[in-house]
């Protein structure tokens, strides 16, 4: 949480290598409260293969509003519409996630 408690120490490097390894998307939190990835982070990421989901962590109607934190995110980690698991279109998206 921002401003409220300081980050978790661990590898993200190592994180994210395993996350492109085992095709595992990671999440941009786009609360403004949130904001676990940072745009470097995105950056460094992207580097090694990842790919990335944008969420809003809704939990009102009026948090969905928060996405455009998430795009910000995104485009300054240098991510490009094929990065990111929600900007696919219905039928690719499902492809990817496992869906018939």
């Amino acid at each position: 949480m921002l401003l409220n408690r300081d980050s978790y120490p661990f590898d993200f490097e190592a994180v994210a290598m395993v996350a492109a390894r085992r095709n595992v998307y990671l999440e941009i939190n786009a609360s403004p409260e949130r904001l676990d990835l940072s745009a470097a982070m995105v950056r460094a990421a992207k580097a090694r293969g990842c790919k990335f989901v944008i969420s809003t962590d809704a939990h009102h109607p009026k948090h969905l509003f928060n996405m455009r934190y998430g795009v910000l995110t995104a485009r300054r980690g240098w991510l490009e519409k094929g990065d990111i698991l929600n900007t696919l279109p219905a039928a690719q998206f499902a492809k990817s996630i496992g869906k018939k």
